[in-house]
């Protein structure tokens, strides 16, 4: 993320869901660049909730990963797919890191 706001000289907004210090890392990262940057935690992933951060950001790029499978998947709509179907900016998809 900070390669690519650095390349495109481009500020970086990141969209956290769950608890800040779950992202400790990358926010100690982020503060050690010299990249300028706005964080928001969100309590839960939803397509209206981000939706709503990209529009308002006025965001040009969304970098994303697909929301983790799971049990709960089978009975809720995943908003990472809604997006991608219906992206209201431009996206770069990552596929998930898997651990061994």
């Amino acid at each position: 993320m900070v390669a690519l706001s650095k390349i495109f000289e481009a500020k970086l907004f990141l969209c956290c869901v769950g608890k800040e210090d779950a992202f400790e890392r990358v926010i100690k990262r982020l503060r050690q660049s010299d990249v300028k940057y706005e964080i928001k935690f969100l309590e839960r992933l939803s397509h209206r909730a981000l939706t709503f951060e990209i529009l308002s950001k006025k965001v040009d790029l969304l970098v994303i990963e697909p929301y983790k499978e799971g049990f709960i998947r089978l009975f809720k709509k995943d908003p990472v797919k809604r997006l991608i179907e219906h992206p209201p900016c431009n996206i770069i998809l990552f596929k998930p890191h898997l651990s061994p």
